[in-house]
């Protein structure tokens, strides 16, 4: 009985090979059959050639969205790139440029005080420094008459120190506010640079010691024109990518379109399948060589399913034999019990033949039970 199990086993995973052959059989005949002129093939065919072509192009469409968004991903992974080597690029360019902006101020500076009309736009900015430049010149003009003051002859001692200790004094106060100078004309620079000073104001000096900044300007907006079409690319990129996504990410968008390529996949297997089965039916003949295969799958299965039956039923035969065994093992064990039980009826039918006849002579020798009575009374 297990060796018919077995071989049943084995009939039928080779019964599901065999299945499996004839699909793909007839996929492949399929897969002939789209490459054909409509005319070369059955008018039936028509339907199913439509829906294959139909699923065709939505493969093409869901593989061509996860290559292009594959594609969006990388470029929007470039342009970050990009974007931040510009700007690193733009920041480099005004780094430094502290010596500049002093230069700009100190030349703006000698052309207010050259040209007391300059626009009073700018006036303001020069504010401070001119009464910082007053403030030292003050400065330097009372250390000139204090230095004549000490240098005079019959001067006392006291006097000459007196002196001296306010040289001292506004000496630190010029140092102090010559040290601030330069920060102050950097301010001044800068502040003129950023509005229109550079563009409205012609001067050679100025525009020599503005040419760095110029340059830097330059560059920057070459950068910045850059930036914003880089901007702007990645933006219609994330419009486009959102709606190929369908506002997914790019994992689980590429997921869930993977999934419908396959869906789409094995719909389109089975139109095949059954465009190979039309031309089967309708015993088109074409391609000869895969009909010819198709017809030896299908006698193979034939062949298996008759083998099939053969070992159910041998497996059968062998289940019926062991049910008879059984069967007549119970008979042989019934038969022993009815012969005891045989034995015991013959027993009791003779002890009870055996109890009438002592029944029969005990009545003889009573008698009639009312004369028996009767005499007791």
């Amino acid at each position: 009985m297990n060796e018919y199990k077995t071989e049943l086993k084995r009939n039928e995973t080779a019964r599901e090979l065999a299945a499996d052959a004839v699909t793909e059989q007839l996929r492949e005949i399929g897969m002939w059959a789209v490459e054909q002129s409509p005319e070369e093939l059955p008018a039936e065919a028509a339907p199913l050639m439509q829906r294959y072509q139909g699923l065709s192009d939505e493969i093409a469409r869901i593989t061509g969205d996860i290559s292009r968004m594959e594609e969006i991903d990388r470029r929007q992974e470039e342009i970050k790139q990009r974007m931040r080597e510009l700007q690193k690029e733009r920041d480099n360019l005004f780094r430094g440029l502290e010596p500049v902006y002093e230069q700009i101020g100190a030349v703006a500076f000698r052309l207010f005080r050259e040209h007391p009309m300059v626009d009073s736009r700018y006036s303001l900015v020069f504010e401070d420094l001119a009464r910082y430049q007053d403030q030292i010149r003050e400065i330097e003009v009372r250390l000139r008459r204090s230095s004549g003051e000490n240098g005079q002859t019959g001067s006392n001692v006291l006097s000459r120190v007196g002196t001296m200790g306010r040289t001292i004094l506004l000496k630190g106060r010029r140092s102090v506010r010559e040290s601030r100078l330069p920060g102050m004309l950097r301010s001044a620079g800068q502040q003129l640079a950023e509005g229109d000073f550079l563009e409205v104001v012609d001067d050679n000096e100025l525009s020599r010691v503005s040419q760095p900044l110029r340059d830097a300007r330059s560059g920057a907006h070459g950068i910045d024109e850059e930036l914003q079409a880089l901007t702007g690319e990645s933006g219609a990129l994330l419009e486009e990518f959102n709606r190929i996504s369908r506002g997914n990410r790019l994992n689980r968008a590429r997921q869930d379109q993977e999934t419908e390529v396959r869906s789409a996949r094995e719909k389109t297997n089975g139109v095949l399948v059954e465009i190979g089965g039309l031309l089967e039916e309708k015993k088109h003949g074409k391609p000869e060589d895969q009909m010819k295969r198709l017809k030896e799958r299908r006698r193979k299965i034939v062949a298996l399913e008759d083998l099939r039956i053969r070992l159910e039923a041998g497996l059968a035969v062998e289940e019926k034999e062991a049910l008879l065994k059984a069967c007549r093992r119970e008979q042989q064990s019934v038969t022993a019990e009815i012969q005891v039980l045989q034995q015991r009826l013959e027993k009791l039918q003779g002890d009870d033949a055996q109890l009438v006849t002592e029944k029969e002579e005990m009545e003889k020798k009573r008698g009639s039970v009312e004369d028996l009575f009767a005499q007791t009374r």
